[in-house]
């Protein structure tokens, strides 16, 4: 289980996995809205670690960090070994983040305003900010080269790439 049922009503009790979970290796990883953040070992599903956080847009995975848009507008690092909690950026607070991406040290995510905000993969700090189209809810795609695409809700299509480190 992702999640436990909380509350007085159903509403309250509401458990969601909107995100894709996403495979590594031996290793899955899921989170739910109102649930938890999990690590789980693929083949018999074994939770290996487990914390509480919710999110409805996803994670991403790379190297040693799992990093989370939460529903209340964070985004956390979490060591990927152990579930710690490394940092957590709370500056972007109801903002409807998508899920975030990795890409040359740097994590981005989109929000409802159109804004892509790009931040230290270390240390959380914000490194930049571009104004993308609208509204920002499916997650950014990655290309090889180092290019972030992020696709607004009106069906814009927006690209960026990092300035090198």
């Amino acid at each position: 289980a992702v999640g436990q049922a909380h509350g007085s009503t159903e509403i309250q009790r509401l458990i969601d996995l909107d995100a894709p979970a996403i495979v590594e290796g031996d290793e899955l990883f899921a989170v739910g809205y109102q649930g938890r953040v999990a690590r789980l070992a693929r083949d018999s599903g074994q939770v290996l670690w487990a914390r509480d956080l919710s999110s409805h847009r996803g994670l991403a995975v790379t190297g040693d960090a799992i990093y989370v848009a939460t529903s209340e507008g964070h985004v956390v690092r979490l060591d990927r070994r152990t579930g710690t909690e490394k940092w957590r950026q709370k500056a972007l607070l109801r903002r409807g983040l998508s899920a975030p991406a990795v890409v040359d040290g740097r994590v981005v995510v989109g929000d409802y305003d159109g804004v892509v905000h790009w931040l230290d993969a270390e240390d959380g700090h914000f490194l930049a900010r571009s104004k993308a189209g609208g509204r920002i809810s499916a997650p950014p795609r990655v290309l090889a080269d180092g290019r972030v695409l992020f696709f607004d809700d009106e069906g814009g299509l927006n690209m960026f790439r990092a300035a090198r480190k």
